[in-house]
C-alpha cells in the first residue's frame, strides 16, 4: 500500500503520529465499533452496557464519500463485495486444521494483499501478505515462500519423523505448558528453517533473482532492468504460520498479526497474540533500529517513519531502505528517478528476517487461529476479533453458547452482525466495516479507489479452525458441522512445490555495472 511508504493526510486514519519525532508511542488505537473487555465479561455486565457512547456518524461519512464520488451500495451490492473472494478450505489429509475460512475485500486497485495455504511433507503453511509500492514484491512472496520455507525444513527436519509419524504420542494435557512442547532441538531447528527461509527469498528479491513478464514498452536494456527490479522496489508484509501436529510456528516480517481464539476453563473468550505489529510503536523494533544504528537517533525514525518515509520495520523487497549506499546512489535515480531516502548513512534500515513465536495448541481450550493483515487491525482489536470469531461459531451452534458464568453474550451485542455469514473471515470483514451498521458498510464499500484509501485499507483474513480428535462442544469444536456447514468449498490444500526454491541468480551487481557503464559512455549522468 502506498501508505506505508508515502504519509496519507492527517486526518484521515487514527493510526498516524502527526509530529512523531524520534520516541516511540503506545500501540495504535483500536476502533470503538464495540467494546469487548474481559474483566468486564467475568463481572456478568450485560453485553448491551459495552456498546459504545456514541453511534458511528453515517451522515458524516455520507459527506465525505460523495466528496469523492462514493454514493453507497445498495445491500446486495455490498454483500457481494464482501463475499466476492470468500472460500472454505478442507484439507483432506490428517490435519490438526479441519477447515480454513478465507475473505479478502480490496481498497486499492488492484488489492496489494495476497494470500496462500500449502500444505509440505512436515505439516501446513497459511500467510498473507501485504504488498506495497505496488504489487510485485508480495506476488513474488505469494509464489515461492511456501516452497522456501518447505525447502528449509526439508533440511532441518532430515531423518525426523513428520507430525502424521508422531500422532501416537500422547495427548496433550490440559494444563500444557510450552516446557510440555516439542523437542526442544526440534522447535529450534523449526524456527532457524523459517527464519532461513524468509532471509533467503529476500536476498533473492533485493538481488535481483526474480524475473517480471515484460510489456511492449520494455524495449531498452534500461527498460528490462527497471522492470525485472520492481519486484525488490515493491514491499510486502508477511505472516506465516506452520502447523505441526499440536504446535504452531508463526513467522512475522511487519504488521500483519496471529491471533489464538482460546477458551479458558471458566468459559471465557481470550485473544492471545501471537505477533506484534513490526512498526515503530513498537518499543522493541525502535530500539533494535537505535541499537543497529548507533548516532542516527534524530534521524532514522522520522514522524513515526522508518527514515521519515516506511511505516513497517520488517518487510520483504524496499530496497530503497537496504541496498548497499554506494550502489543505491548509482541506480535509484536510473530506475526510481528518486534518490535514496535522506540521512541514509548506515544501512540496511529494513530487514526482512522474521521474529518466531511457538505456541503449544491445547485441546478444547484452543480453537482457532485468525491471520490478518493489518487494514483488518487498524478497525478491530485482538479481542474483538476474537468474539466475532467465537459469536460466528456459537450462532452456527458449532461452538457450545456461553454460561451465565461465562460473561456477556456476543450475540445480544447489538453492534455486532454475526448471523449473515457463513464464512468466519467476511464476518470479520464485515463487522470491520460497520457490523451492524448497515448504512455504513454500504458507505464504505462504495468508496472507489482510490480514494478509498482514506477511508479504509486492503483486507485479507485467514481462519483456521482446529480439530482435537472430534472433541465436541461445550469443549470443543463440532467438526461435523463445521465440515457439512461450509461454503464455497474447496478440498484439499495445494502441495508445495520445491523446485520453486531452486537457487537464483542475482544480477543487481551488473545492473548497476550497466549504468555506471551508460553514464561513462554518454557522459550523461541521471537527472537526479
Amino acid at each position: 500500500m502506498l501508505s506505508r511508504v508515502f504519509p496519507r493526510a492527517t486526518n484521515i486514519r487514527r493510526h498516524l503520529s502527526a509530529g512523531f519525532s524520534t520516541q516511540p508511542t503506545n500501540p495504535k488505537p483500536k476502533s470503538n465499533l464495540f467494546l469487548v473487555a474481559s474483566g468486564l465479561c467475568l463481572c456478568g455486565v450485560s453485553a448491551a452496557l459495552l456498546m459504545p457512547s456514541q453511534p458511528p456518524n453515517s451522515k458524516a461519512l455520507s459527506t465525505k464519500a460523495a466528496s469523492v464520488g462514493g454514493s453507497g451500495l445498495t445491500s446486495d451490492e455490498a454483500d457481494a463485495v464482501l463475499k466476492r473472494f470468500e472460500r472454505s478450505l478442507l484439507p483432506q489429509l490428517p490435519s490438526t486444521v479441519v477447515r480454513c475460512d478465507f475473505a479478502a475485500v480490496a481498497s486499492n486497485d488492484p488489492i496489494e494483499d495476497y494470500h496462500s495455504e500449502q500444505r509440505c511433507q512436515h505439516g501446513q503453511l497459511f500467510a498473507v501478505m501485504d504488498g506495497h509500492g505496488g504489487t510485485e514484491c508480495a506476488a513474488i512472496v505469494q509464489k515461492y515462500l511456501g516452497a522456501y520455507v518447505a525447502n528449509a525444513l526439508d533440511a532441518a527436519l532430515a531423518g525426523k519423523k513428520d507430525w502424521l509419524g508422531r500422532r501416537q504420542q500422547a495427548p496433550v494435557a490440559e494444563n500444557t505448558t510450552d516446557a510440555d512442547g516439542p523437542d526442544p532441538v526440534r522447535k529450534e531447528a523449526i524456527t532457524k528453517a523459517l527464519i532461513s527461509a524468509f532471509t533467503r527469498l529476500d536476498e533473492d528479491i533485493v538481488n535481483g533473482g526474480f524475473d517480471v513478464v515484460l510489456g511492449p514498452e520494455d524495449v531498452t536494456t534500461a527498460d528490462i532492468i527497471r522492470k525485472h527490479l520492481r519486484p525488490a522496489l515493491a514491499g510486502s508484509c508477511t505472516l506465516l504460520a506452520y502447523v505441526d501436529g499440536n504446535d504452531v510456528y508463526v513467522a512475522c516480517t511487519g504488521d500483519s498479526r496471529a491471533v489464538i481464539g482460546r477458551r479458558k476453563l471458566e468459559g471465557v473468550w481470550e485473544a492471545i497474540d501471537m505477533s506484534a505489529d513490526q512498526t515503530v510503536r513498537n518499543v522493541q523494533e525502535y530500539n533494535r533500529l537505535l541499537e543497529e544504528h548507533p548516532g542516527e537517533i534524530e534521524t532514522v525514525v522520522v514522524k513515526g517513519r522508518v527514515l521519515g518515509g516506511l511505516m513497517p520495520t520488517r518487510a520483504f523487497g524496499d530496497s530503497r531502505y537496504k541496498w548497499p549506499t554506494q550502489l543505491s546512489e548509482v541506480l535509484l535515480p536510473h530506475v526510481t528517478n528518486r534518490n535514496p531516502p535522506k540521512n541514509y548513512l548506515t544501512p540496511p534500515y529494513v530487514t526482512a528476517k522474521p521474529v518466531v513465536t511457538h505456541y503449544r495448541i491445547t485441546p478444547s481450550r484452543d480453537l482457532f487461529l485468525v491471520l490478518a493483515t493489518d487494514g483488518l487491525y487498524d478497525e478491530l482489536s485482538s479481542q474483538e476479533v476474537v468474539t466475532v470469531v467465537s459469536g460466528f461459531l456459537q450462532h452456527h451452534q458449532i461452538a457450545a453458547p456461553p454460561t451465565v458464568e461465562w460473561g456477556s453474550d456476543p450475540l445480544a451485542n447489538k453492534a455486532l452482525s454475526l448471523t449473515k455469514d457463513t464464512n468466519a473471515a467476511t464476518c470479520l470483514i464485515r463487522n470491520a466495516l460497520g457490523g451492524s451498521n448497515e448504512d455504513k458498510t454500504r458507505k464504505l464499500l462504495g468508496i472507489p479507489a482510490p480514494y478509498s484509501r482514506r477511508f479504509r485499507d486492503d483486507m485479507t483474513v485467514n481462519v483456521l479452525f482446529f480439530d482435537h480428535d472430534n472433541t465436541a462442544p461445550p469443549n470443543g469444536l463440532d467438526k461435523a458441522r463445521l465440515i457439512v456447514d461450509a461454503q464455497n468449498v474447496q478440498k484439499g490444500l495445494e502441495e508445495v512445490n520445491l523446485n520453486l526454491a531452486s537457487a537464483k541468480q542475482h544480477r543487481l551487481q551488473s545492473w548497476t555495472s550497466y549504468f555506471v557503464n551508460l553514464e561513462k559512455q554518454t557522459g550523461i549522468k541521471s537527472k537526479l
